[in-house]
């Protein structure tokens, strides 16, 4: 049994949407590939809207198999984050021997990066730089917000957006106070299955987060 832990998510319908002049958009689909140590493939996709500097984040939104798999993404190659023109997603099993799975549901969203306000509620979705590296390194890992919250905001959604690391990993908020109101502190996290070390060399992380949460 696990408690004491805060989960954030992100909601949107599917389709794309300008919202107080913010573009967003969310699509899903099925995953039929699944990639994992060796393998890196990922599916094409194709935006919906036009973006000058995506921010994308993702999740494996069914559980079909009982087994796990997490969401990555990429540009052109696994160590490239997206781009205006080139966006992979997909699941991966990372280090499991085992690299079998059923076919899962895959949802991303994607945002213009910026600064802003949505529906009256602060948010900043941006691309990190390449500083983020394991749990097992030097957490926590900050990213100075563009510009400051006036208080500590309350929700962030994350994702590893490169793969410079070839076992692979995920992206997480770090430490029980994650967000103030100029950071946001992470870390990647990887799985013991290959290997029990958890170090990981530095990623780039995009991030969306919101002062407060909102409702439907």
């Amino acid at each position: 049994t696990i408690s004491g832990y805060k989960v954030f998510y992100l909601v949107v319908e599917e389709g794309s949407h300008t919202v107080d002049g913010q573009q967003i958009e969310a699509q899903k689909y099925t995953s039929s590939v699944t990639d994992e140590n060796d393998s890196w493939l990922g599916t094409v996709q194709t935006y919906m809207a036009t973006y000058s500097n995506p921010v994308v984040v993702g999740q494996v939104m069914s559980s079909n198999d009982p087994r796990w798999s997490v969401f990555w993404e990429r540009g052109g190659t696994k160590n490239d984050p997206p781009t205006s023109s080139v966006l992979y997603t997909g699941k991966t099993v990372c280090e499991d021997t085992n690299t079998t799975r059923a076919d899962e549901v895959v949802g991303f969203i994607v945002f213009e990066q910026g600064h802003g306000t949505m529906n009256g509620i602060e948010f900043e979705a941006r691309l990190g730089g390449d500083t983020v590296q394991g749990i097992q390194n030097s957490p926590p890992y900050p990213y100075s917000f563009t510009s400051s919250f006036p208080s500590a905001p309350t929700v962030a959604v994350v994702s590893m957006a490169t793969v410079d690391g070839g076992n692979g990993g995920w992206a997480y908020v770090y430490g029980s106070q994650p967000l103030n109101t100029t950071t946001l502190n992470l870390a990647i996290d990887e799985d013991t299955i290959g290997d029990p070390d958890r170090n990981h060399i530095t990623e780039q992380v995009a991030y969306i987060v919101f002062s407060s949460p909102g409702s439907a």
